[in-house]
């Protein structure tokens, strides 16, 4: 199944929600005074920060290639790194401890707070190191923009569509398909019928620099016939765009707003343009 888009920028460590929701995560956890718990509470408050540990530590290594593909190797890693900042709790806590003190004998009257807001603000910090060179911002520019990872279904029908033939540059696209990532808007919502693409500057480039592939890719969209379209800019891809096709009475169904439902590689069909139209057809659904 599909997952939701903003679950996905969550699970993407340089995503702004995830930068957000980790040092809010962080900071909540940190206003639990350990000193004030029973032992029982300590236990789970440990157990908590070992958990989220364990957690930013599996999102962070998916841009590890080597790990990303390895989700044993990975888990591995993410279960070693809760379990050694459980160990290392009892150490964190006797830190804690002298934080605060000194933080009392300075007078401020919410030392805990301000603890807290100096945790989130230190892995909000981080976050954003790590989100820097996937960002594209200027000091004028009022809509940045960032790259996130290209999900599964736009990669398979991308791909799908440059092996359906030898020519037209597809041999350059699918070259810069390996390097493709989505742009996003930092802030705000994304297009939902089109993705919009960043490849590595060095790859090859197409010729002629600027058309439509001339493959289509047609699928059902939540039960909805759709047809996606790569346009092709500079020499590079540079959006994909999702439509609804006419039927065959030549009505268009009712428009669904929002990201398209990525199909399964089975269930898309691919068509090469021609001179006379092609009429829709679609394979029937793989799962069915």
């Amino acid at each position: 199944m599909q997952q939701p888009r903003f679950i996905r920028r969550l699970m993407d460590p340089t995503s702004p929600q995830h930068a957000l929701v980790a040092a809010g995560v962080l900071g909540a956890l940190t206003l639990i005074d350990p000193a004030k718990r029973s032992p029982l509470g300590r236990l789970a408050l440990r157990a908590g920060i070992g958990v989220t540990s364990g957690v930013l530590t599996w999102v962070s290594l998916g841009r590890e290639d080597s790990l990303a593909r390895n989700p044993l190797a990975r888990l591995g890693v993410s279960v070693g790194a809760a379990g050694a900042t459980m160990a290392a709790s009892e150490l964190g806590e006797k830190l804690d401890a002298r934080l605060m003190s000194a933080l009392n004998t300075r007078g401020l009257r919410h030392p805990r707070a301000v603890l807290a807001l100096g945790t989130g603000a230190i892995a909000l910090a981080q976050s954003v190191a790590d989100m820097r060179d996937t960002m594209t911002i200027t000091a004028a520019d009022e809509h940045p923009e960032h790259t996130v990872e290209l999900e599964t279904g736009v990669s398979d029908v991308i791909a799908g569509m440059l092996e359906f033939t030898g020519d037209h540059s597809s041999t350059a696209l699918r070259a810069q398909l390996a390097t493709a990532r989505e742009i996003v808007p930092l802030f705000g919502i994304d297009s939902g019928d089109s993705v919009h693409l960043s490849v590595d500057e060095h790859a090859p480039r197409a010729v002629p620099h600027t058309f439509v592939f001339p493959v289509k890719a047609r699928f059902r969209s939540y039960g909805i016939p759709v047809e996606a379209s790569l346009e092709i800019e500079g020499g590079r891809m540079s959006r994909l765009i999702t439509e609804l096709v006419e039927d065959a009475t030549g009505d268009h169904e009712d428009p669904v707003f929002g990201e398209p439902e990525w199909p399964a590689r089975a269930d898309i069909s691919f068509v090469l343009d021609s001179p006379e139209p092609s009429p829709v057809q679609l394979p029937a659904p793989s799962h069915v």
